[in-house]
């Protein structure tokens, strides 16, 4: 077992003396009085400690230290217990983890019962504007800090190769958060600004990759010189949001071990297979770790991004960053050259899914920008509030204000229950994130409607409909939906819209959603279509041979019978279709009634019933915005089909979790009956070889 004390500090110390500080060092509080007790077991353990050195040599730097530093022992010894370790102390996980969740609480103990000491480093391999996010620190491309105490921390500093303003938000950042630390070293380095052997930020170059490595090398020497107890490698770009994340990974006691982080797609922070030239290799068992459909800590060959390494382990002192091992004949990557060296040095690495921890974003291509980059953070953040709180930004650092806009459109509806104030909430800030300015339109509530009311409205409905799945009549809940949306349509109508967007509250918004439905419109407006209602997420349920792909419109069908009202763009012209066919003394899910508009309901009988039907309805493709929650997933809720029968309020129905077809995800869509002619025709950069599951 490794000592608890920081035998080096005065070292460190002086050495710091020598570089640029930040702030003054505190001054040391004069010695307290010693209890018996106290000096007792500070001697025990000052014993201990002595022991590993029996057979080192007097002379040599480090026996010189530790008798040099008796005194400083105890002083640390009683500084370590004494009230709990200063308890108004922020820790490292404070200032790191986005302050996305209360992380101020004392730390729980650690396996053995006591507080363990724990060295912290955070590398950030990536240079981009995403790094220096508010919710984002410590920040910078190679952005470098560690702890000796995850309780009394010290912090170091390192950015270089930044072509933003890394710098003065790390600057910022340092001079709020120094009186924190008992010690702060800052190592800025404005130049160079890249690397020489790069085609651009998200490029990474053997340069770059050696770069990276020796930091993080320089980071693990520096753990094991102050004895610390464990070391924590998190990119700068991963975002840890269970607060507990830390005590988890710790009471696995393993040698290397990593929580798994959730992305947009399959891609996280592991490997489930390596070939014998040391690349990716697809697995069974990767999807099913993944989607938690096995759930519990894995061996795997790889874990990367964010893992824990726990020093006390003696064949930790065999793990090497950099320079590779000497027998090392793989491609010349950072995280494939660490497990490697895991692997010579015996180590098995392990990956946990036994609950939510964070999140991480999808690595761009090498010629992707640093815009690109912040809208891949952006989704990172609004993913994360489907099921959790947002991210708060650091109070540490000044926040650039946002300027939400409405795309280009005349309008941005937002149809929400007044009841269901949790997803108003998450929409609006969902929406404020991407820059969206919308209108929220209460929606009528099918729970509140009476047999008067509907009596009042003139409320039919449609002869004959029946659920296709479960046979039932129109409940009052699809009632309450429709009336939402007509009543966003009237307002069209009655303010003149001519390009309006609606969206509901449970919602999921694709990645660079606000810039791709705006390069949509601007491309259906260049091919001057004739258009009047736009999908942006649907259920596509004519799924036996593809849709018409539009002419001179990327991205875009013409709409054959679909499900779901999540979202669409609706003109002026189909506003005034959709109010002047007098849907009241006929009345089926707003759902079916779009499909019949537009002529492409399966239900001749229900066609039947509305004699004018040439609404020019197009959908998105792929589509844009898809459900938060699919039926029979924790969180599904649905308002329309866990309601009462549309005319007798005493039957309830209730087709929700496990019932409803309708909510279920979308089936199947087979090769042949994709709609791959209104995709972009891919490029020699779309077909690069990855690394990872993506």
């Amino acid at each position: 077992m490794r000592s608890r004390w920081n035998w080096n500090r005065n070292t460190y110390e002086e050495e710091a003396r020598e570089k640029e500080t930040v702030g003054e060092e505190k001054e040391e509080e004069p010695p307290k009085k010693f209890t018996v007790k106290g000096l007792a077991e500070a001697f025990e353990d000052l014993n201990k400690i002595l022991k590993k050195f029996e057979n080192m040599d007097p002379n040599t730097k480090r026996f010189s230290l530790i008798e040099k530093n008796v005194h400083g022992v105890l002083s640390a010894y009683e500084q370590i217990y004494d009230e709990k370790r200063k308890q108004t102390k922020k820790t490292t996980m404070d200032i790191f983890l986005k302050r996305v969740t209360s992380l101020q609480e004392e730390p729980q103990a650690g396996p053995s019962g006591g507080v363990p000491e724990k060295g912290i480093v955070i590398v950030g391999d990536d240079s981009s504007m995403h790094v220096i996010a508010p919710e984002d620190l410590p920040v910078g491309q190679e952005a470098e800090m560690e702890d000796s105490d995850i309780d009394d921390p010290e912090h170091r500093a390192a950015t270089d190769h930044n072509v933003d303003n890394t710098t003065e938000i790390l600057r910022e950042w340092l001079k709020n958060v120094q009186r924190l630390y008992h010690y702060v070293e800052w190592r800025p380095m404005d130049e160079p600004e890249s690397y020489p052997d790069e085609i651009g930020p998200k490029h990474w170059p053997g340069s770059r990759f050696a770069h990276v490595m020796k930091l993080r090398q320089a980071a693990l020497r520096t753990a094991r010189e102050k004895w610390s107890d464990y070391i924590l490698f998190i990119d700068v770009d991963n975002f840890l949001t269970n607060p507990q994340t830390l005590n988890l990974m710790i009471a696995e006691n393993k040698t290397i071990v990593a929580p798994m982080l959730e992305s947009r797609g399959l891609y996280s922070n592991f490997w489930c297979g390596i070939t014998p030239q040391g690349f990716y290799k697809r697995t069974p068992d990767y999807p099913q770790i993944r989607e938690w459909k096995r759930m519990g800590c894995f061996p795997v060959p790889m874990v990367h991004s964010t893992f824990l390494i726990d020093l006390r382990k003696e064949a930790s002192d065999k793990l090497m960053f950099y320079p590779p091992h000497q027998d090392y004949t793989w491609t010349f990557d950072d995280i494939i050259v660490f497990a490697f060296s895991s692997r010579q040095a015996g180590i098995q690495m392990y990956l946990c899914n036994r609950e939510h921890y964070g999140y991480l974003p999808i690595p761009l291509k090498p010629q992707q920008t640093l815009e690109e980059d912040i809208e891949n953070l952006i989704h990172v953040q609004i993913e994360a509030m489907i099921d959790g709180p947002p991210m708060e930004p650091s109070q540490f650092v000044s926040v650039v204000p946002k300027y939400p806009d409405k795309m280009g459109f005349d309008e941005i509806f937002m149809i929400n229950l007044k009841r269901r104030k949790d997803r108003r909430d998450r929409m609006l800030r969902t929406l404020y994130e991407q820059e969206i300015e919308v209108k929220i339109v209460e929606a009528v509530d099918g729970k509140a409607l009476n047999t008067s009311q509907l009596k009042a409205l003139n409320i039919e409905m449609l002869p004959g409909y029946r659920d296709p799945y479960s046979s039932r009549p129109l409940t009052r809940g699809e009632i309450g939906c429709f009336l939402s949306h007509y009543s966003v349509w009237k307002e069209v109508i009655d303010r003149e819209l001519e390009k309006t967007l609606v969206i509901e509250d449970d919602v999921r918004f694709e990645h660079q959603f606000k810039k791709k439905l705006m390069k949509l419109m601007d491309d259906i407006d260049r091919a001057q279509l004739d258009w009047e209602l736009i999908y942006i997420g649907r259920k596509r349920m004519q799924v036996k041979e593809p849709e018409k792909a539009v002419p001179n419109v990327v991205n875009l069908v013409e709409a054959d019978y679909s499900y779901w009202t999540l979202g669409y763009v609706i003109s002026l012209e189909g506003a005034q279709k959709l109010v002047g066919a007098n849907p009241f003394g006929k009345m089926l899910p707003v759902d079916e009634f779009l499909p019949i508009m537009y002529n492409k309901h399966p239900v001749a009988e229900y066609k039947e019933y509305y004699e004018s039907r040439d609404l020019k309805a197009f959908s998105a493709e792929p589509l844009l915005i898809y459900p938060t929650h699919y039926t029979g997933q924790p969180g599904y809720l649905s308002d329309t089909e866990t309601s009462t029968i549309w005319d007798n309020e005493t039957v309830a129905t209730d087709w929700d979790r496990t019932h409803s077809w309708k909510s279920r995800k979308q089936s199947r869509i087979y090769r042949n009956s994709k709609n791959t002619e209104a995709l972009p025709s891919p490029t020699s950069l779309d077909t690069v070889p990855s690394r990872d599951e993506l």
